[in-house]
């Protein structure tokens, strides 16, 4: 049996071994630092509040407790803070205070209800305490 060529296919199965190993490292250590996309976050929560009728409705009549509640479900609030506006759809509807923090803003136009033409405009403000 030739010792040497073992010896070869050895060292060269160990180098793969660390090679794919540091890149493994490397790899999750870019995924874990990763922060989440807080537009996108308020994009998808005004996704489902266009969706759902009885939202819809609490826009159109004002009522900014039900979305309020229905956001509040959707944002973890242990790192997130977030506010609520609806107003009309000339308005510029700008958030209450700013800090200095960054501010990730979606907005949707609530246009009407098989009822009623009253188009109303939503923005959610969402930032990192």
């Amino acid at each position: 049996m030739n010792r040497r060529g073992f010896l070869r296919i050895i060292e060269a199965s160990i180098a793969i071994i660390i090679i794919m190993s540091v890149l493994f490292v490397i790899y999750t250590r870019d995924k874990i630092e990763s922060k989440p996309d807080l537009s996108e976050k308020a994009r998808d929560i005004l996704e489902e509040i266009s969706r759902n009728s009885s939202l819809r409705n609490a826009i159109l009549k004002e009522n900014k407790g039900v979305i309020e509640n229905f956001v509040s479900s959707k944002i973890p609030e242990n790192y997130l803070a977030y506010e609520v506006r609806i107003c009309e759809v000339d308005n510029v509807c700008g958030k209450s205070n700013y800090t200095s923090v960054n501010i990730y803003v979606g907005e949707r136009v609530i246009s009407s209800n098989l009822t009623s033409f009253q188009p109303k405009k939503v923005k959610i403000f969402i930032w990192e305490e």
